[in-house]
């Protein structure tokens, strides 16, 4: 019941968790040059470099590298930009959560819908590498956009009880920093699994992000369906993200007033 009280509550905010969204997206590049070319930008630079390094020097055994490499690459901006806006949403709103009440909730979501509108147009850039490598989908391309509600999904779970956690304890934002570098070499960015030994993918398999990036390679690369049991098992692993951050998220909200 408190869940869907607070569903209702956002519902009926919806205005303003967009109002949040955009302004979101444009104090990202306020004051700079190239505006929102920077979110085209930066992950071609990162793209450019990754593949110049690994095509040159280490040569992995992975079909149209440099589409496999960018596709994870936008995957983990998303996560990665998404939660490190949400851990400051709250903090940096102080002086209006202290004037003004609303969903303590609102600017994590509306920081997580930021990272969706950076990931739309990082997907145009993905479809352009498309055409140009003539690496055009198959139908499993369908689950594509089930599989990205299924990555912001996680990382609101994560975003939540980030935002709050940063009220209280500032180490957080240092921690977070440290656990987004490391993932990103724990995800099937720059390698594929089967180059890694089998114990090693056992752990990473308790990772629900490194499957849901399988997938999204599986059906837009390798014209794959994955099975439904793997689909149905991440699916409720998924929301049970959510729950627990919410969890967290609602323990904090309750104390937060204290601290703002």
């Amino acid at each position: 019941m408190v869940i869907l009280r607070y569903l209702q509550a956002l519902r009926e905010n919806r205005s303003l968790i967009m109002v949040f969204a955009l302004g979101d997206l444009k104090n990202r590049y306020r004051n700079s040059v190239l505006g929102f070319f920077w979110s085209i930008l930066e992950p071609l630079v990162l793209l450019s470099v990754l593949y110049f390094v690994f095509s040159s020097v280490f040569k992995p055994d992975i079909q149209n590298f440099a589409i496999y490499l960018l596709l994870g690459l936008i995957m983990w901006n998303f996560i990665a930009k998404s939660t490190s806006m949400a851990l400051q949403s709250i903090s940096s709103r102080t002086h209006i959560l202290s004037n003004v009440y609303f969903q303590r909730a609102i600017p994590a979501l509306s920081s997580n819908l930021t990272g969706l509108m950076l990931l739309s147009l990082e997907f145009i850039i993905f479809a352009m590498f498309l055409i140009v490598f003539n690496q055009i989908p198959g139908n499993t391309i369908i689950l594509l956009p089930f599989f990205v509600f299924l990555t912001f999904v996680i990382t609101l779970g994560i975003s939540l009880p980030l935002s709050v956690l940063n009220i209280f304890y500032k180490d957080i934002q240092f921690i977070w920093n440290i656990i987004i570098g490391a993932g990103f070499f724990l995800h099937p960015i720059i390698y594929i699994n089967k180059m890694l030994p089998d114990d090693v993918n056992n752990i990473l398999s308790f990772i629900p992000t490194v499957k849901i990036f399988n997938m999204i390679h599986q059906v837009v690369l390798f014209n794959e369906f994955p099975p439904i049991t793997d689909i149905l098992v991440i699916t409720g692993v998924s929301f049970a993200i959510l729950f627990i951050g919410y969890g967290i998220y609602r323990i904090f909200e309750r104390k937060m007033g204290e601290e703002l």
